[in-house]
């Protein structure tokens, strides 16, 4: 199973080919993660990790759910189940007449 997440470009301290050092938000701590788990989405990155990936997080070392909580929780990003709080309306069909004076019309 994979556990995904979202992080922002900045986030990213360095990257190697192989891994990207990527820095936690609000915080000074950072965490290698190969570059094969992250691909881009939009104008943000996607983080899928395997649950049962392990990082060292400073001197501990997290497991993949720990990793994900650390990035949603701080960033509020917790991928597509995220809450959306934009509503899309039809617009109302307005039912007036419309009057043209001559001296805008075009001939």
């Amino acid at each position: 199973m994979w556990i995904k997440f979202f992080i922002n470009r900045n986030e990213i301290e360095y990257g190697t080919g192989k891994a990207m050092l990527i820095k936690i938000p609000r915080s000074s701590r950072k965490i290698w993660i190969p570059s094969v788990f992250i691909k881009e989405s939009g104008n943000r990155l996607e983080v899928g990790i395997p649950d049962t990936f392990k990082g060292k997080i400073g001197s501990k070392t997290a497991n993949a759910e720990d990793i994900s909580n650390l990035f949603s929780e701080i960033s509020g990003n917790s991928g597509d189940d995220r809450e959306s709080y934009l509503v899309v309306k039809e617009p109302e069909k307005i039912e007036r007449k419309v009057e043209i004076p001559d001296e805008l019309k075009n001939d």
